[in-house]
């Protein structure tokens, strides 16, 4: 499964640089500010995309979920200005990484870009606070 693979492969990575939380959301808490990363498969085929997002420290106020605090938001709680999804590069652009559930190695590709992403991408969200055009 996928979410195995992820878990094995990109979680310890994501504790590594100090996010907390359990699949599929997780935060790093920091002094300036919150930074969130979630996955969320498509419904109805083979992709999920990796969406990170960041706010204020402390609670957040969320027009449709009132105060959350910090140790419970995720990336669906924010303000669409401030989340991202990371894209993909080269002839696969766009949001949606594929993997294939007849393909237990397409699991390991899948995570991979992951784990490449989160090195170029998320960090430069997290600082900039803009997302990254394909």
């Amino acid at each position: 499964m996928m979410t195995a693979e992820l878990k094995r492969s990109v979680i310890p990575e994501l504790r590594r640089l100090g996010f907390s939380g359990v699949f599929p959301h997780f935060r790093r808490l920091t002094s300036v500010q919150t930074e969130l990363l979630s996955f969320q498969y498509h419904r109805y085929n083979d992709t999920f995309v990796v969406e990170v997002g960041y706010c204020a420290p402390g609670p957040y106020i969320s027009p449709w979920s009132g105060e959350m605090p910090p140790e419970t938001l995720s990336t669906n709680h924010l303000d669409l200005t401030q989340r991202s999804r990371l894209r993909l590069q080269g002839p696969k652009t766009g949001p949606w990484i594929a993997f294939s559930s007849e393909d237990s190695a397409s699991y390991m590709c899948a995570a991979q870009a992951v784990l490449s992403l989160l090195e170029t991408q998320a960090p430069d969200f997290w600082i900039r606070h803009e997302p990254t055009m394909a």
